[in-house]
């Protein structure tokens, strides 16, 4: 949890800083960022496989951030709508193809176009490990298999009352 905490708080950074014109860490940094957030979802998978088993659906997802606080989720939603609408402005904008002269580095556009994604990212990351973290690998299901929330006295989808664990 704390790898994607630092991860989402240092790319939301950058992503700031992207808009001053900086592009903050170099290669190092910029390459970082996206090797972290593969390295968090490879994490992600190998904790929630004994209870997602190999297929992951839209229900999937649900189980998945089920047991994340709900500010939480609502940052991730934040994050992810986000993203894409950054994304859609880079590629509608366009963006220098090589970097500034005299720079090696990714040109501030790609720092901003990528730093959306990296937020994204591990924005979820943050709250897929705090969901597993606050539930168990195996969250809380209904009698009739719904998931439920870590405090739910009943299920918000059927109504059914949940046994106390």
């Amino acid at each position: 949890m704390a790898f994607a905490a630092i991860g989402l708080v240092v790319s939301l950074f950058v992503h700031l800083m992207s808009f001053e014109g900086v592009r903050l860490g170099g290669h190092a940094l910029f390459y970082g960022l996206h090797a972290g957030s593969i390295l968090l979802w490879v994490i992600i998978a190998l904790v929630m496989r004994p209870s997602m088993g190999t297929s992951w659906t839209r229900e999937t997802w649900k189980l998945v951030f089920a047991g994340a606080p709900r500010w939480m989720r609502w940052m991730t939603n934040g994050f992810l709508a986000y993203a894409v609408v950054n994304f859609a402005i880079f590629m509608i904008a366009g963006h220098p193809t090589k970097p500034a002269a005299g720079s090696r580095l990714p040109p501030v556009e790609e720092w901003r176009g990528f730093s959306g994604h990296w937020m994204a990212f591990y924005s979820a990351g943050l709250a897929a490990l705090t969901s597993a973290y606050r539930q168990g690998v195996s969250p809380r299901k209904c009698p009739v298999g719904h998931v439920v929330g870590p405090g739910d006295d009943f299920c918000p989808v059927c109504g059914a009352q949940i046994a106390a664990s």
